[in-house]
């Protein structure tokens, strides 16, 4: 008997593992029913859902409080560790840096992930607190998830989908499409989230539209310039000359990138911004497109293109410059681009139109040969222009001036300047200011100031926004690079190119209330 005992024991033990390896892992005994699965998915929503109502004990509920909980975001430096952690970061009644006020399940997001959801006008810059009551969550949803239990049924993975929209202080913020995994465990029979993790493709970042007017959806700045729509307008690419619609309804600027020169649009449709797109007049791959300017009415748009005036045969590269138009249909839509023609278009180059209230046309002129530009004024007659004229000096002086702006009331002008000694940037265009009188005299040129010409950066276009409230400027302002941080990885450096201030041109925008300051300044020199 003693003999035969090892081996039923063994015959035992046999039959008990390959009992475990017949079963189905995914569906063990205590977790294969409808009721454990209902509670994890239950819990899952519940994470997110509680923000609705602001339901901070169904949060916490959530979760396992304990160590071990932690939530892994987009980037390092906003992951979560443990439950005392993330319950201090949910109830702070401070503004904290970088904390996301729209992702509802207790996100954060740093610099690192913040261009991704900018990119889609979610993010907000200055971070926000779930108790303020600035901030409002707005609806969530949960696609495709899916659920799977370990054998001994006390563990449980998800995976999904996860829209997540919020608003802080009016501004919309919040998620979409981000891929959110996590474990549960089961803990006193109630399930308990311990791990959350959250992604974005980086190949697949759909466009959410933004859902404020104007400006789409940025808060203006004040005495500080700001980029304007960082990651939607200014991304990385060379975008610069700004123009908009009377009723801040349409906006068109110029993007370069890759040898493609072309005007993007984006309009404010069905109480949302749509994604910005190549403009109609601009939709060929033949010609370079830049420089749009949009009449005081909205109904006509002037811009530079490199195609050829009848009879000329096509140049590659910038051979031709010429400004070109296309104007308002019934629709609202726009017609065929045409050319100016004479006499504004020449064998010469002609390009940056600006228009004033009355539809004068001032523009830069270059000689055929590639000599000094210079700052062109056509006034309207007709349906046309008159023989356009050189403006004076001090506008048309000793430097190298070009891309002049003209406000509407045609009181002053900024244009781009090299090679004057209080430039602040030496060796690059710096952006000055001309104001004209009544009598149609200019004054000497006036430096914008260092929150204006950044230092190494280069000055390209300006424009206003229709009201005159707000200057935009192009610069090419760059961050420096943290070597003192740990290796420069390549990965870091395609993070610094695909994003705004890489040294490319991106759009500022200011507060434009200091050119009246500039004027008096100007008159007690002139005094």
């Amino acid at each position: 008997m003693k003999k035969i005992l090892p081996i039923i024991v063994l015959i035992l033990l046999l039959f008990c593992l390959l009992a475990a390896a017949g079963r189905d892992r995914s569906l063990p005994a205590d977790a294969s029913n409808d009721a454990d699965r209902a509670a994890v998915e239950r819990t899952v929503r519940a994470s997110i859902g509680w923000a609705l109502n602001k339901d901070f004990n169904l949060l916490y509920e959530s979760m396992a409080q304990d160590p071990d909980f932690f939530i892994f975001h987009p980037d390092t430096e906003s992951t979560i560790v443990g439950f005392e952690a993330f319950k201090k970061l949910a109830e702070s009644t401070l503004r904290l840096p970088g904390m996301n006020a729209g992702a509802c399940s207790g996100l954060t997001l740093s610099r690192a992930s913040r261009p991704r959801l900018e990119r889609r006008g979610l993010a907000s810059a200055n971070g926000s607190t779930w108790k303020n009551d600035k901030f409002k969550a707005l609806d969530f949803e949960v696609k495709d998830l899916r659920i799977r239990f370990g054998p001994a049924g006390d563990v449980a993975w998800y995976s999904a989908l996860l829209d997540d929209h919020a608003e802080w202080d009016g501004r919309p913020t919040g998620w979409d499409n981000a891929r959110w995994t996590g474990v549960l465990e089961k803990r006193g029979g109630r399930w308990a989230i311990i791990q959350m993790h959250f992604s974005f493709g980086t190949d697949q970042v759909p466009f959410t539209p933004v859902r404020t007017s104007p400006y789409l959806g940025q808060k203006p700045p004040v005495d500080k310039a700001a980029l304007f729509a960082p990651g939607l307008v200014s991304t990385g690419m060379t975008e610069r000359d700004l123009t908009m619609t009377p009723d801040g309804r349409e906006i068109y600027y110029g993007l370069a990138f890759g040898g493609i020169a072309t005007i993007m649009a984006a309009r404010f449709e069905n109480g949302r911004w749509t994604e910005p797109a190549v403009a109609p007049f601009a939709a060929t791959p033949d010609y370079f497109h830049f420089e749009p300017c949009l009449s005081a009415d909205g109904k006509r748009i002037l811009f530079l293109t490199t195609r050829p005036q009848a009879g000329d045969p096509p140049k590659p590269g910038w051979g031709h410059e010429n400004i070109w138009a296309a104007d308002r249909k019934a629709d609202g839509s726009w017609g065929e681009p045409h050319d100016l023609g004479a006499p504004i278009n020449t064998k010469e180059g002609e390009f940056y139109p600006s228009l004033t209230r009355d539809g004068t046309l001032y523009f830069t002129r270059s000689g055929a040969d590639g000599s000094k530009p210079t700052i062109m004024r056509a006034r309207p007659a007709d349906g046309g222009y008159r023989t356009p004229e050189p403006l004076p000096a001090p506008v048309n002086g000793k430097e190298t001036i070009f891309n002049a702006t003209i406000s509407r009331d045609e009181s002053f002008l900024v244009a781009c300047v090299d090679g004057r000694k209080d430039s602040l940037t030496p060796g690059l265009s710096n952006y000055y200011i001309f104001f004209r009188s009544d009598d149609d005299r200019w004054s000497e040129p006036v430096n914008l100031g260092p929150e204006i010409n950044f230092s190494g950066a280069s000055a390209s276009s300006s424009s206003l926004s229709p009201d005159g409230k707000y200057f935009f400027f192009a610069s090419t302002k760059s961050r420096p690079i943290d070597f003192a941080s740990g290796p420069v990885t390549t990965r870091k450096l395609l993070d610094i190119i695909k994003a705004p201030r890489n040294g490319e041109s991106d759009i500022y925008w200011i507060d434009a209330s200091f050119i009246g300051k500039l004027k008096e300044l100007q008159a007690k020199r002139a005094g």
